[in-house]
């Protein structure tokens, strides 16, 4: 429990710190065009990220479901300390701003720098886009992970445990001339429903952790795509690229992995537009 409560206070001065430089950011007080103040606002959302799967780890209740025919019976005797459960939720609404301000400060960034009245780093802009495509690109892949290793675990743990009793189904129905059958039949629901909590339990750390990552890449995406749309209009306008190839990278800008390609491509041009 102590470790829930330092995580908490982690990311409760995470979000405090967020709040107070997006508050900066809006009264100007920040150098919104500096290479650093947009890389500052990527660093929220991956900090929190890492606290709240570092955290999730305090889900893992397999160990106090014991067998998976106990795991009924521990929960409707609440056998399992739900304190760290309303830890972590909280956990996760004060961590929610370090996600939500800074992809509005990332994108007041890509919007504010296509305007002529504000004095921004072409190059750090061009850099950020491409940063964020990275980080979601891992963050996507952190959730792929996770829910496979979901699949295969709650995969493994049914199978192992149904066909067993499917057997044995089988052997003490023939041998009662079908009786075993409606037994059986009243068990097996039973033991499923048990198996199936346990499952669940031992996954639900994994489940988090996929939830938070993907999290964390839909704000990327958020901002690789705002800033992908705002520099491909730009050179829509500067007659540097066409208006097919402006749409085709737009959606580009939406795909892990890919989206690094395209940004990489994107600043090139950008690069040689400004340089005209």
């Amino acid at each position: 429990m102590g470790i829930a409560v330092i995580l908490l206070i982690a990311v409760m001065l995470i979000s405090v710190i967020c709040i107070v430089y997006f508050g900066a950011d809006c009264a100007g007080k920040i150098n919104r065009g500096a290479a650093g103040a947009g890389v500052i606002y990527l660093l929220f959302p991956v900090l929190s990220g890492i606290i709240l799967c570092i955290g999730a780890i305090g889900f893992d209740i397999s160990s106090e479901l014991n067998e998976s025919y106990d795991a009924l019976t521990t929960l409707s005797e609440m056998g399992i300390d739900f304190s760290k459960i309303i830890v972590y939720i909280i956990e996760c609404v004060l961590a929610f701003p370090s996600f939500l301000l800074p992809c509005i400060g990332l994108i007041r960034m890509a919007v504010g720098s296509r305007k002529k009245s504000y004095d921004y780093d072409d190059e750090a802009l061009r850099k950020l886009p491409v940063i964020s495509a990275v980080i979601g690109t891992v963050f996507s892949a952190a959730v792929a992970v996770f829910v496979c290793f979901i699949a295969v675990n709650v995969l493994g743990y049914v199978v192992s445990g149904l066909l067993p009793m499917i057997l044995f189904s089988i052997f003490i129905g023939l041998i009662t001339f079908g009786i075993g059958f409606i037994i059986m039949a009243i068990v097996a629901p039973m033991y499923i429903l048990a198996a199936g909590a346990y499952a669940v339990a031992v996954s639900l750390p994994s489940g988090i952790c996929a939830a938070v990552c993907g999290l964390g890449f839909c704000t990327m995406e958020a901002v690789t795509i705002i800033f992908t749309i705002a520099f491909m209009r730009k050179l829509y306008k500067d007659n540097a690229i066409s208006k097919k190839k402006a749409v085709i990278y737009s959606l580009l800008s939406a795909l892990p992995a890919v989206n690094i390609i395209s940004q990489l491509y994107m600043a090139n041009k950008l690069k040689r537009s400004e340089t005209l």
